[in-house]
């Protein structure tokens, strides 16, 4: 009976950490170019998106995201984004985009984002970087900058 009883109390803690939030990603991207961004890819594969980026990031603006993992087996989040400006930026490249990603791993952070360039008589580029990827087990705050040089003769 005391066996039984340490397995049902064993139980119901496993039932109720397992929807418990671990972490908490709360995310800010920051459009700092004079251009105007649209959202091409939002996937998480790992964790649950709380607040989605906005589907237009107007120049010099900013806005956030947030994701959480839950604890236990599924203290993972794998996310990515990526924004494109509109087609007069490239037009000889018009399918460009930048893309950011956060990933926590049971404690492990990591970020990636990229660069896009335009080659059309001139130089541009449009650069996607990130700050403060680190954190706490519990709760990380990334910011994702978007930035260009603008044009430049070749």
């Amino acid at each position: 009976m005391k066996s039984l009883f340490i397995v049902f109390v064993a139980l119901i803690f496993t039932f109720m950490v397992s929807f418990t939030t671990a972490h908490t990603c709360n995310g800010i991207i920051i459009n700092d170019s004079n251009y105007t961004l649209n959202l091409v890819s939002n996937n998480v594969k790992k964790g649950t998106l709380n607040l989605s980026p906005p589907v237009q990031l107007d120049p010099h603006s900013q806005s956030k995201f947030q994701l959480t993992s839950t604890f236990g087996l599924s203290d993972r989040i794998i996310y990515t984004f990526g924004y494109a400006p509109d087609s007069t930026w490239c037009p000889s490249n018009p399918s460009q985009y930048m893309t950011g990603s956060f990933s926590y791993n049971y404690g492990d952070i990591s970020c990636t984002s990229s660069t896009i360039t335009c080659r059309n008589g001139t130089y541009s580029y449009l650069d996607l970087s990130y700050q403060n990827c680190n954190g706490l087990w519990s709760e990380s705050n990334p910011t994702f900058t978007i930035y260009g040089n603008g044009t430049v003769s070749q």
